[in-house]
């Protein structure tokens, strides 16, 4: 994705941390307690849900980058 507004977010210290956070969720069996690929992406997607708006851990950071992840890529399949 070459976008400005994206790469702009990408530099928050506070974002960072919750994106690499569901990364080493998905790579790391110990953090997930999961062997298989599938139930690290199960355990990944429930602790980005969190993160998104109305979660318990809820963060207006992570709900406003993936309001604009949505946008550019909705905006691609409009011009595809």
């Amino acid at each position: 994705m070459n976008d400005e507004q994206i790469r702009v977010m990408l530099q928050s210290p506070t974002l960072q941390h919750h994106l690499v956070s569901v990364h080493e969720i998905l790579n790391d069996p110990a953090l997930s307690s999961e062997t298989t690929a599938e139930g690290r992406y199960d355990v990944a997607l429930k602790k980005f849900r969190e993160l998104r708006a109305g979660g318990n851990e809820s963060n207006i950071e992570v709900e406003e980058f993936v309001g604009r992840v949505l946008s550019v890529l909705e905006g691609r399949r409009v011009h595809d």
